[in-house]
């Protein structure tokens, strides 16, 4: 048998002939194309991150749960500056919590904001402080902020039993007109939220301060006063409301009405309409480009809240009313400067057509 040696090979295979038992040609190579490589590398990249990105979120849980047990302790130090930088510290982990809008950071908001435990530990701390200011006489600023910043934190909590006491305390009559404007819009957010979850708060004491805050010689105390006794259960904060109407200040009258609008009464209508007629004279006059004052920028407030109140009675107004109300908003849609004023006008003229319709 003879062999071929390899010039003999390439001779034949240049001369087209064929070599015994030669293996079939392969297939050609072809760069490997894009899905290929997405399969092979970032896929799995995918996954991987996913992984160390649940790691990473229970190691920041478990770090959170570490902070605010830490924070608690501080609470109950002896050192007063060492409480105070406890207490803002659990207010930053509260506010955090309420920013975040994804299922775990709900769980995490439960595990402290429902906490008695944290809740307890600042009331008791907002307690002290509220104690060490309980006249007028000779308080700093520092410690009115304080309690001012205190007393926010504390609406913050859910657990309402440990902490509307203490802020029912800082709205007594004799405390700094600053401190009881906080603890009255301290209440107005607690009581807020228990109302939206449909869960009431019954407290007859609560509704003796607020009804004797609504008679105060300052004129904010009386504005907050209106709006926290729109969230009493009772007749007594219904009557007092129904006074108010009638009060010297504009912006108290305002907030008594839509007090009564939130429980469904329609008896602060006129006051609705005045409020709607002289935005609509304030948009006449022209404020585009200008800085607002105080009082404009109060107004713009107050019309939100005459909008928001409209809404909610446009099944309860009579039909004079309703028409009266709906050629004041369309011009408000039509003429305002501010589109976000027009947006808000069609949205409430839109209520009140849609209700004339099912009648």
């Amino acid at each position: 048998m003879s062999v071929m040696s390899g010039s003999e090979v390439r001779a034949e295979s240049k001369s087209g002939g064929q070599l015994p038992d030669q293996p079939p040609v392969l297939p050609p190579v072809e760069p490997p194309s894009a899905r290929f490589i997405v399969q092979l590398f970032v896929v799995p990249a995918l996954i991987v991150l996913a992984i160390v990105g649940v790691w990473l979120l229970f190691g920041k849980l478990t770090a959170q749960q570490e902070d605010w047990q830490t924070v608690v302790s501080r609470l109950q130090s002896t050192n007063p500056d060492v409480r105070w930088r406890a207490a803002m510290s659990l207010a930053q982990l509260l506010a955090s919590e309420s920013e975040e809008t994804t299922a775990t950071s709900g769980v995490q908001r439960r595990r402290l904001a429902d906490n008695p435990q944290a809740a307890a530990a600042l009331a008791r701390l907002t307690r002290e402080r509220l104690d060490s200011v309980a006249t007028t006489a000779n308080v700093a600023e520092d410690q009115l902020q304080q309690i001012v910043f205190l007393t926010r934190a504390l609406a913050m909590f859910s657990t309402t039993e440990i902490t509307l006491p203490v802020l029912s305390a800082a709205i007594e009559p004799g405390r700094p007109e600053l401190v009881r404007q906080s603890g009255l819009a301290a209440v107005a957010i607690l009581l807020d939220r228990s109302h939206r979850r449909g869960v009431p708060v019954a407290d007859e004491k609560l509704v003796e301060l607020v009804l004797t805050a609504s008679e105060d010689s300052s004129r904010a105390v009386r504005q907050l006063a209106a709006f926290v006794l729109g969230l009493l259960e009772g007749e007594k904060p219904r009557q007092r409301l129904l006074e108010m109407l009638h009060a010297g200040d504009r912006l108290v009258r305002l907030n008594a009405a839509c007090a009564l609008a939130r429980n469904g009464s329609a008896e602060g209508f006129a006051e609705l309409r005045n409020v709607l007629n002289e935005e609509l004279r304030e948009a006449g006059r022209g404020r585009e480009g200008r800085r607002l004052t105080e009082e404009q920028y109060a107004q713009q407030i107050a019309v939100g809240n005459a909008f928001q109140a409209i809404q909610d009675l446009a099944s309860r107004f009579s039909e004079d009313q309703r028409k009266e109300l709906e050629e004041i908003l369309s011009r408000l849609a039509r003429e305002h400067p501010d589109v976000y004023f027009q947006m808000q006008a069609r949205k409430t003229l839109g209520a009140l057509r849609r209700t004339a319709a099912e009648r």
